[in-house]
């Protein structure tokens, strides 16, 4: 898994690469609202653009690796509190509150497990998200993809929730990710790329201005970050110069957008 998404990346995707049509056409009746705004998947597969997020990776490991160790690792952003029971085995005969807890018509407990998920606050979360069900009495742990926001309190995830896990038992929801800002940084490098190639190609032999500015963003979070005004959340840095991390100082080198200009290194320009 790459710094951003695959979803991340078809987000960012200027509409001249979407697709006409539904992406599994059938015969029912689909949205509108979807036609458009789903990524042509003939000309441009899931495979192309992990490749490209892939080659996005790379760069900002190069160019970070002057400062931080690489690659870098997922860690904590954001934590919840379970505010309901997931798949709690109900007594026979009653009723639980947990979710999926009620006892079938012969009194056996219905152990049938569950997708939705309500917390304290879902208002942060993304579908795409990786969280994390901890028990902190057992340490049971369980990793899941958040697949949709329900409402202010509920989601569901990709998968169902094997484990039982009770309010009482002080379970956590702890969401995994890169440290910010180098999913936005590794979506935008990789799509500008595959854009160029797949569209503005096409139509003449230099790059698009939409391509461009998506670097140029790009580049300039890469630049915060070298200039030490975005200091990379659990990272290992290297160099005596992050003792101190609030120095009034960076480095001499710049990432390469606008041309190469950079006073103490030769990085290569992108195309």
């Amino acid at each position: 898994m790459g710094y951003s998404t695959v979803e991340e990346c078809d987000l960012i995707l200027a509409q001249a690469l979407t697709s006409s049509t539904p992406t599994a056409p059938t015969t029912s009746l689909v949205k509108l609202i979807d036609i458009g705004n789903s990524r042509d998947t003939n000309r441009v597969p899931d495979t192309t653009v992990e490749y490209y997020i892939n080659l996005a990776d790379s760069q900002i490991d190069g160019i970070l690796s002057q400062q931080y160790f690489t690659p870098f690792d997922k860690c904590a952003h954001g934590e919840w509190i379970l505010d309901e029971d997931l798949n709690a085995v109900a007594e026979a005969g009653t009723e639980a509150a947990g979710t999926d807890a009620l006892t079938d018509t012969s009194g056996t407990p219905d152990t049938t497990t569950s997708n939705v998920i309500e917390v304290s606050t879902a208002v942060n979360l993304i579908p795409g998200d990786e969280i994390v069900l901890h028990d902190d009495l057992t340490g049971d742990e369980e990793i899941l993809i958040v697949a949709t926001i329900v409402d202010q309190n509920t989601f569901t995830t990709t998968t169902d929730v094997e484990g039982i896990f009770l309010v009482d038992s002080g379970i956590r929801i702890i969401r995994l990710r890169f440290p910010p800002p180098l999913n936005q940084i590794s979506a935008r490098y990789a799509t500008s790329f595959i854009y160029d190639k797949y569209f503005a190609a096409q139509a003449q032999p230099s790059i698009s201005d939409y391509g461009k500015e998506m670097r140029i963003i790009a580049m300039g979070q890469l630049n915060d970050i070298l200039s030490g005004k975005i200091l990379v959340k659990c990272a290992r840095r290297r160099g005596g110069m992050f003792d101190n991390p609030w120095l009034d100082s960076a480095y001499g080198a710049a990432a390469p957008w606008n041309g190469f200009d950079t006073t103490s290194r030769d990085m290569s320009k992108p195309q």
